[in-house]
């Protein structure tokens, strides 16, 4: 099930762009409520990516530490 998602991530683009240079060639305009739906999926990308930034942020100064193997076990990347 995990590999038919990363899949269709992975394939999504490319779909979106083929549907997109169709509609192109054949001198069809988007659709108002297409260009809504593109400027909601900005918009909800940018908060999103700022959203991300502001909860990972690491205190000023701090040292970025990798990933390890502690014990046998991953000790995720952390700020000290």
């Amino acid at each position: 099930m995990i590999r038919a998602f990363e899949l269709s991530l992975f394939v999504l683009p490319f779909v979106l762009f083929f549907v997109w240079r169709r509609t192109v060639a054949t001198g069809l305009a988007p659709s108002r409520g297409a260009l809504l739906v593109l400027l909601a999926g900005l918009i909800a990308l940018g908060g999103g990516l700022a959203w991300t930034g502001l909860r990972e942020r690491h205190r000023e100064g701090s040292r970025y530490i990798p990933a390890q193997m502690e014990g046998g076990r991953v000790v995720p990347g952390h700020g000290a």
